[in-house]
């Protein structure tokens, strides 16, 4: 079972150098020690690792980790484990509080040689300060009993490691820190058409709620119409029932009296008959009673019998004159005719 390396083995191995290099013994905090920044730093800004002294003041004052953005650093202190002693590493809670989240294997194989290389990732949207000497994580270090040993053939190569390693330079070179400002942005955008989502769900619901109570009003007003139709129907029914019952005795009573009226009208019909040939009769004598005798036409005249003319009225008498009368000439007779 692997022991713990307390306080006074690590403070020994910081003074001995023996598997801790280029620390100091105030880093040596009970059961582990700290590791520190150093000045070597992998940034996309620059694409290859540079120094921190290469940079001026001014530079070095504004480099930050900036928000969304990770950078990679190697440690001060390097570590030269045996192949019974391994190390267990726990990142700083001041990187934590920071919203820093550190990148890397958090545990270092015996055999190990060289200095460490981390990643700190920004995750929050404020600028992380990169400064040389801080503190970055803190290391344990466990020796393995005779029996738990590795074999140095699967422990790493006897090159120490002392810069960053080649593909994680390749991959700074092609990376693009993620802008914050855009996902801010986006952020924006999606909180505005949340809030406008919410805002045409808020009206939906006030439209749905609306419709429900006037389709429950109208359901109300349709229900007292079919009870107000059903009424009026059922009376309508009854009105109909007594008007067929009222037809029905009307017709019944139409019927007693035309059978009624066409025996009246027979009897009546053959009394009126018998009455007007009496009136008729009756009335043929009286006017044969009360109208003159008329007299028997003339005999006709006699075949080729001579009929004298009428009497003709005698004229009235003239004048007297003085004159001399002259006397009448008498009429001549019509010639009789011969037989």
């Amino acid at each position: 079972m692997p022991t713990l390396l307390t306080e006074s083995a690590l403070r020994e191995a910081v003074t001995q150098s023996t598997f801790i290099h280029d620390g100091t013994v105030d880093s040596v905090e009970g059961i582990k020690i700290d590791l520190h920044m150093s000045g070597r730093v992998l940034k996309a800004e620059f694409s290859q690792p540079i120094h921190l002294s290469e940079l001026t003041a001014a530079e070095r004052s504004g480099l930050h980790v900036d928000p969304g953005e990770v950078v990679f650093v190697l440690t001060q202190e390097r570590l030269e484990l045996p192949n019974n002693i391994m190390a267990a590493l726990t990142p700083k809670r001041t990187l934590a509080h920071s919203g820093i989240i550190v990148l890397g294997g958090l545990a270092v194989d015996p055999g190990y040689k060289g200095v460490l290389w981390l990643g700190l990732y920004n995750l929050s949207s404020t600028a992380y300060p990169i400064h040389e000497g801080k503190k970055l994580i803190s290391a344990i270090f466990y020796q393995l009993t005779e029996v738990e040993p590795v074999s140095l053939s699967l422990s790493h190569s006897e090159k120490p490691l002392t810069d960053f390693p080649e593909e994680l330079v390749t991959l700074i070179r092609n990376y693009k820190p993620i802008e914050l400002s855009s996902v801010n942005d986006a952020l924006g955008d999606v909180r505005r058409e949340l809030a406008a989502l919410k805002t045409d769900i808020s009206n939906d619901k006030s439209w749905r709620e609306s419709l429900k109570d006037a389709v429950e009003k109208y359901g109300r007003q349709v229900e007292a119409t079919g009870e107000q139709v059903k009424l009026l129907s059922d009376a309508l029914e009854k009105e109909s029932e007594v008007r067929r019952r009222d037809d029905e005795q009307i017709n019944r009573d139409i019927k007693g009296l035309s059978e009624k009226a066409s025996e009246w009208i027979s009897w009546k019909t053959i009394i009126g008959g018998l009455v007007l040939v009496g009136i008729s009769v009756l009335a043929g004598y009286l006017i044969k009673q009360t109208s003159p005798a008329t007299p028997p036409p003339p005999p006709p005249p006699p075949p080729y019998y001579y009929q004298a003319p009428a009497p003709q009225a005698a004229p009235a008498p003239p004048a007297p004159s003085t004159s001399t009368p002259v006397p009448a000439t008498p009429p001549v007779p019509a010639a009789v005719p011969s037989h």
